[in-house]
């Protein structure tokens, strides 16, 4: 199975994607910032990163800008549920940086399974 990595700043929602892809049968690392996830990818090898777009400090939409820049080929998935803007503008900002799959929050376990799937099997 893949190795996972979720950047997500909320402590209650990164434990339930934890236990979820953990569920999968997936490795799964998880960290609250996206600066510590860039730490993790520099020491670590990943097959997918699940990132939250809107987190203090570093969003998720600069991990995503410097994931494709040093890590074209990584597969990112990008999940919000909005915050100062719809979460529907934030996801579709994250498509236009290259993620290969959206998630709005709150999503159900199957469109998390599927939306990985998907991701690893894109190409």
């Amino acid at each position: 199975m893949a190795r996972v990595l979720i950047v997500d700043d909320d402590p209650q929602f990164r434990k339930m994607v934890h236990l979820s892809v953990e569920a999968l049968g997936h490795e799964v690392v998880a960290v609250e910032s996206a600066r510590k996830g860039l730490q993790l990818l520099d020491d670590g090898t990943f097959d997918l990163v699940l990132t939250d777009v809107v987190m203090p400090d570093t969003d998720g939409l600069e991990l995503i800008m410097t994931l494709r820049k040093e890590a074209p080929e990584l597969k990112v998935i990008a999940m919000s549920g909005g915050a100062r803007v719809n979460a529907k503008d934030y996801l579709a900002m994250a498509k236009r940086f290259g993620v290969v799959s959206t998630l709005e929050k709150p999503f159900k376990e199957g469109e998390l399974a599927e939306a990985i799937a998907g991701a690893l099997r894109s190409e």
